[in-house]
């Protein structure tokens, strides 16, 4: 989920500014200056936003029974700027930057898992062993990207970045058998309903 979501976060100016035709030329620099801001700000304001909603979700429900749903929706949401392709205006992307940010509405829920599926002497260890693989997730982004997005952009494909979205939706679904197996951690000699 982590390097799916950092994707897209790295590659959304680059797709926007692709797709309205600012990406090169001189003559365009302020234009993809004040995209890039309502880009950036629409992203984390909904970053901000879809964090607050799912903490206030898990005041409601299980984290178990919120990742299992949430999966689909991030998926949903990694997916949906392709729609830009399509209809190339500053309001789409404004719904595709709300869309990126709001797919990142899982982290909570995962931080808030870490102390509910490991031992209790080990919470802190666990904690500190998810950030570190978060780091090593973004690590492998930078590394994937590196690697991929100048043969993508030699491709034939108009927009060619598009192509990432899927994916990154297909790779935030292979998570749900991970999550359909998650349990609370248990004691030895204790029974986890």
């Amino acid at each position: 989920v982590c390097m799916a979501e950092m994707v897209l976060h790295d590659i959304n100016a680059q797709y926007a500014f692709s797709v309205l035709d600012i990406l090169t030329g001189k003559e365009n620099g302020p234009e993809r200056r004040r995209i890039a801001f309502i880009a950036s700000v629409t992203t984390w304001c909904a970053i901000s936003a879809s964090s607050m909603v799912m903490g206030w979700f898990q005041k409601l429900s299980s984290p178990f029974f919120l990742l299992k749903l949430v999966i689909f929706f991030v998926a949903l949401f990694q997916t949906l700027p392709v729609i830009l392709m399509l209809f190339p205006t500053e309001f789409v992307l404004v719904v595709c930057c709300l869309s990126i940010g709001s797919a990142f509405m899982a982290l909570p829920i995962l931080q808030a898992l870490v102390p509910e599926v490991s031992p209790p002497a080990q919470t802190s260890e666990a904690i500190a062993a998810m950030a570190a693989f978060k780091n090593a997730a973004y690590l492998c982004t930078t590394i994937v990207l590196t690697i991929s997005l100048p043969s993508l952009n030699k491709s034939s494909l108009e927009h060619p970045l598009w192509v990432l979205f899927p994916v990154c939706g297909a790779l935030a679904l292979a998570a749900v058998p991970l999550s359909m197996n998650l349990k609370p951690y248990a004691a030895k000699g204790t029974v986890v309903k």
